[in-house]
């Protein structure tokens, strides 16, 4: 079975995968918001496991979205009438989680 990883992969023996029991399906795990696919997720009870070098990486990673809210608002922002319902626009705006606007990829794994 082959497991990609980015721009290269792994085949993987028989003996090494793990299968649905009571079948010939194998078990893969694909990662969050990407294309790698992995064989093993969790192994506790094996005697000695070795981490990815990937487990532990701290910067963003994943899909960059940007929503493109801001035009929109701006827009809207110049037809409300009176520095009153401007203030409470703008503070309502500002109150908003900053997902409405757009994503950045998540920082760490979460296990």
């Amino acid at each position: 079975m082959y497991l990609s990883q980015h721009s290269k992969g792994s085949w993987i023996d028989a003996p090494e995968i793990e299968f649905k029991s009571g079948g010939n399906i194998p078990v893969a795990y694909a990662s969050l918001n990407g294309h790698a696919m992995f064989s093993v997720v969790s192994a506790e009870y094996m005697k000695e496991v070795e981490e990815p070098a990937w487990l532990n990486y701290m910067r963003h990673w994943g899909p960059k979205i940007d929503y493109g809210r801001e035009d929109e608002i701006r827009g809207v922002e110049k037809i409300v009438v009176g520095d009153s319902l401007k203030n409470m626009f703008r503070s309502t705006i500002n109150g908003l989680p900053n997902e409405v606007f757009g994503e950045e990829g998540p920082t760490e794994l979460v296990r």
